[in-house]
């Protein structure tokens, strides 16, 4: 597919995103032969990545590699890679639609209450709707309801959204 334009987003295939990998791959090494801050990845050049691994069949896993590789930078030095909320969301996703959904819960709870918000907890119900694991949906679902009116995270709140991904999960059995 030829166009004018070149966008790493990609569409999800596998091929796409093994090559936006490899550009990542690219960019790694001259930053490391050349030293150049110009040439040093950020959370946008990751996050790019993940996205194309999204709908990837490893995706789950590659997002957690390349995860802990952004962690393992920004411990180094490299505060531009430290994961924001977004790519974390987009590592949430990718390990759902690969399902991983533990995984994608794990990230989760290991977020400060205060950045979460309801499409994070609805991503974790739709994974758990697909797998079939009602009690697991509820219980995230609960848990919403709860950071909600007792926590005063109103960012958490279930919407129309989160209790029609509970009936889902309710209908596989």
């Amino acid at each position: 597919r030829r166009s004018g334009k070149w966008s790493a987003k990609g569409d999800g295939t596998t091929d796409t995103a093994e090559r936006a990998e490899n550009i990542l791959r690219r960019l790694v090494s001259n930053y490391h032969m050349t030293n150049n801050s110009l040439l040093r990845p950020d959370v946008i050049s990751y996050t790019g990545v993940m996205k194309a691994y999204v709908h990837h069949p490893n995706g789950g896993k590659k997002v957690l590699e390349l995860l802990s590789e952004m962690n393992d930078e920004y411990r180094g030095g490299n505060a531009k890679a430290r994961p924001d909320m977004k790519c974390i969301a987009v590592a949430m996703d990718a390990c759902v639609k690969s399902g991983a959904t533990s995984e994608a819960e794990r990230l989760l709870n290991n977020m400060d209450d205060s950045k979460k918000n309801c499409l994070m907890f609805n991503t974790i119900i739709s994974g758990y709707a697909q797998e079939g694991r009602v009690a697991e949906a509820e219980a995230v679902l609960q848990r919403m309801i709860s950071l909600s009116e007792d926590g005063g995270w109103e960012r958490c709140a279930p919407d129309t959204i989160s209790y029609t991904l509970c009936l889902k999960a309710v209908s596989f059995l």
